[in-house]
């Protein structure tokens, strides 16, 4: 992921600072992608996957790919200005902050440095691109409309407000089988909600996503329990299908980037598997 990635983001810094490319097209920074958020979820995985293997791997030529990698990545994200993907990325830097302060108590200046570079790359991307600092205070207005009169907030959330409460309402009408794909669009007119656990409910039934939210569930606290039997790449996985589940909580499910949570719960619950049938 790392290194397909990394031409990409170096491409879309170049459409966007030098020379239009002729591939690159849509509203906002998309590079391949059909839509700027698209293209955030994907940045999302590029930038924990590379922090991480910085923070784990040992091979110097592979520690500084994964590096310029994740800051590149970074950079483009600020540009890009998907807020949910650059939260979820800060979430697990926080949360793998705590992994190793307090739980494995080791690569704590690593997971330090990631976090401040993180944070960094963001205020220093701000003197130019004040994208990710606006997205703050207009969340923190979103966030006082609902507070303030949540059937009102239509327009919170970049509008997902409006989508997230219209699936909720006619859930009830189609519970267990849902309304196919896009068939509350055609039957009410409200699009896809955004939310990826919304969009299976939506899509097929209220059982298929809480078996999916299920299934995500054990793979994660089995893994996570076993972290000391867990080498190194496993717990990478861990923690981003941790980012792509947190960017998925305001993002739709597409066939370019959903595909990605699959490959890396496989490959976080692979090696738990393998331990347990040497048992």
């Amino acid at each position: 992921m790392i290194f397909t990635a990394l031409p990409v983001n170096i491409l879309a810094l170049v459409n966007e600072w030098a020379v239009k490319i002729r591939f690159f097209n849509g509203a906002g920074v998309c590079a391949v992608f059909h839509n700027a958020n698209h293209y955030g979820y994907y940045l999302a995985l590029t930038i924990s996957s590379g922090a991480l293997m910085f923070v784990y791997e040992k091979n110097l030529v592979l520690k500084i790919c994964a590096a310029a990698s994740a800051v590149i990545a970074t950079m483009v994200l600020i540009i890009n200005n998907t807020l949910g993907a650059y939260l979820a990325v800060l979430l697990i830097m926080i949360l793998f902050l705590i992994y190793c302060f307090f739980i494995v108590k080791r690569d704590r200046i690593e997971a330090v440095l990631i976090f401040v570079a993180y944070i960094l790359i963001t205020l220093v991307m701000s003197f130019r691109y004040a994208t990710i600092m606006s997205s703050f205070v207009t969340l923190f207005g979103d966030i006082g409309m609902i507070v303030a009169d949540p059937l009102e907030a239509d327009s919170a959330g970049s509008s997902r407000w409006v989508l997230w409460k219209g699936t909720v309402r006619h859930l009830p009408e189609s519970p267990w089988t849902g309304f196919g794909v896009e068939g509350m669009l055609n039957t009410y007119h409200v699009g896809t909600p955004h939310n990826e656990f919304l969009q299976y409910a939506e899509f097929f039934g209220i059982p298929a996503s809480l078996l999916y939210i299920t299934a995500c569930c054990m793979i994660l606290i089995r893994t996570f329990k076993a972290h000391k039997d867990m080498t190194s790449t496993t717990m990478i996985c861990f923690f981003v299908s941790l980012c792509y589940l947190a960017s998925s909580f305001f993002g739709v499910v597409i066939y370019y980037t959903t595909p990605f949570i699959y490959i890396f719960l496989g490959l976080t619950y692979a090696e738990y598997l393998h331990g347990k049938e040497h048992k």
